[in-house]
């Protein structure tokens, strides 16, 4: 069997990996993402090399591409990973006739390569409720007097 070190002992080859830690997935934020958001969270954490922390860049489009969805969706899915805690924006993109720029983003786990800032893990803090929920009725009554003979 062949040395996969080099000489200073660090590995070589090997093919590349995506860890997803058990605090993670077992966190109340990440149980209340759809699976659009969390798939679109594996690409941008699948983009992530160590050392591009805030220069991730993801655009609607790539995602709309990848996952066989509109953009409308992709774009509600990164805005739900940003309310939720799970990612920051760390520069705006914009699209018109000169310059094509995705968005940047930050995963909130990990160190900023960036800016510098520790990693905040916000998803942790994150409690259902805490954030506006879709699709959901309110439990409140009526006020509309009920009126007897």
């Amino acid at each position: 069997m062949a040395n996969r070190q080099d000489k200073r002992g660090r590995s070589k080859g090997g093919s590349p990996f995506l860890m997803l830690h058990y605090y993670l997935l077992d966190s109340d934020a990440w149980r209340a993402l759809s699976a659009v958001e969390q798939r679109t969270y594996v690409a941008l954490a699948r983009r992530h090399n160590g050392t591009n922390n805030g220069f991730i860049s993801f655009s609607v489009r790539e995602g709309a591409e990848a996952f066989k969805v509109s953009k409308n969706t992709v774009s509600r899915a990164l805005q739900r990973l940003a309310e939720v805690g799970f990612i920051e924006v760390t520069q705006g993109g914009s699209f018109n006739r000169k310059v094509r720029h995705a968005t940047e983003y930050r995963l909130t786990n990990y160190v900023c390569n960036k800016s510098g800032k520790l990693p905040s893990k916000a998803f942790m803090r994150w409690r259902p409720g805490t954030t506006t929920e879709k699709n959901t009725v309110s439990s409140q009554t009526s006020t509309v007097p009920v009126v007897t003979p």
